[in-house]
């Protein structure tokens, strides 16, 4: 016969679910609540025990003793990606990484977090005063789980072959679930393959002196919590008239005559890449080619996926692939600095100056004044516009 034991307390009757992604939790009522005592009104440690199973968590303060039992919800974990935590900024030219972020969220929260390949996040990052699991499901997103020993991963769970002894108790197909009782419970967890299902959300149950086991199926590619992929499901349906609302990161790869070829920074949004957007730039009269490789946002008029445009361009200050090749601006008149400004000079009519300066030679000291007034002040147009109209 298989036990359940909370803090070497007998349970009742118990039930653990362990998802593919988040933290798994129990509901498990004992004998005598009083001897859990300590547990109530604070957070207090746990060992839990299914079966050959040991798992440690916390037991959360909301639980108790009614008539002689007590009935207890037990956690993965230390309880505190639920905690909120203060906003904090970061900044390097090489990128976030997602371990510096991560780090202090999990010390922050008290959470446990095992090492993971680290990779970076980009050039900024801002952790909102929210709670750690928002930080930690922004970055992760979605792929991340805490484990028996309360150890918090990124990433899924691997993929493989339960083949321990088992009795099938049911199944149903249709609904991508089955049922099984096996007096060991080890590496039955989410991601593993038994009676033809790689396991999503593993419900592991005691009632009475029975343990069994239901399995859930993935309802996608990974195995992700089954029961959030369809919640996931559902907020995007009713989402999704929104999506063309926002603006959207994707790279040149080529173009020209105020139209752009795009690749998606993210295909993980869903985007396709796209021909010919046009370009409708925040400077009147502006246009521009810019160079394969710039980082350009794109949003949609109205809402409506028919009609995307490119919205605006990486600034020069980042640097490489950001520098257009070329920068027109149309216009009757262009001036630079305030209403004062006078607008500047054709630029072909300042290089016919320039040329009829350097071949004029003045006869008189007065005219060689002139000249040399001249020449600096077009070299001053020079210096302080950069600029040519044409």
């Amino acid at each position: 016969m298989s036990s359940v034991l909370l803090n070497a307390k007998t349970a009742l009757a118990a039930v653990l679910v362990l998802p593919g992604a988040g933290v798994w939790h129990a509901d498990v009522e004992v004998g005598n609540g009083e001897a859990l005592a300590d547990a109530i009104g604070k957070p207090g440690k746990a060992s839990l025990v299914f079966a050959d199973v040991t798992l440690k968590g916390t037991i959360l303060p909301h639980g108790g003793d009614v008539f002689g039992r007590g009935w207890f919800r037990v956690i993965g974990g230390y309880n505190g990606w639920g905690k909120p935590v203060d906003p904090k900024p970061y900044r390097s030219a090489a990128g976030v990484k997602a371990s510096t972020v991560l780090g202090d969220v999990a010390r922050d929260a008290g959470e446990q977090l095992a090492s993971f390949t680290d990779f970076r996040v980009g050039g900024w990052y801002t952790r909102p005063s929210s709670t750690a699991r928002d930080t930690l499901e922004d970055i992760a997103k979605g792929a991340w789980y805490v484990d028996e020993d309360g150890i918090t991963h990124l990433g899924t769970r691997e993929k493989k072959a339960w083949k321990t002894s088992h009795r099938l108790i049911d199944a149903r197909p249709d609904r991508n679930w089955v049922s099984i009782a096996a007096d060991s419970l080890k590496d039955l967890v989410p991601g593993a393959q038994v009676e033809g299902l790689t396991a999503a959300t593993v419900r592991h149950e005691l009632a009475g002196e029975h343990l069994h086991t239901t399995v859930f199926g993935t309802d996608g590619t990974t195995p992700g919590d089954r029961f959030l992929q369809r919640f996931i499901a559902m907020v995007r349906a009713v989402m999704r008239p929104t999506f063309f609302h926002g603006l959207y990161e994707f790279r040149v790869r080529g173009g020209s005559g105020g139209y752009l070829d795009l690749d998606p920074a993210k295909k993980s949004l869903g985007l396709p890449s796209m021909n010919n957007v046009p370009v409708r730039v925040g400077v009147y009269g502006g246009r521009g080619t810019p160079a394969n490789g710039t980082s350009v946002l794109v949003g949609f008029i109205n809402g409506d996926a028919s009609l995307p445009f490119v919205n605006s361009f990486a600034g020069e200050w980042e640097g490489g692939t950001s520098v257009p090749s070329e920068s027109h601006i149309f216009a009757g008149n262009v001036k630079l600095g305030d209403s004062s400004a006078q607008a500047i000079a054709f630029a072909t009519g300042v290089s016919d100056l320039q040329n009829d300066l350097n071949t004029w030679s003045p006869s008189s000291a007065d005219g060689a004044a002139v000249k040399a007034l001249m020449t600096t002040w077009l070299a001053n147009i020079y210096a302080t516009t950069k600029a040519e109209a044409s």
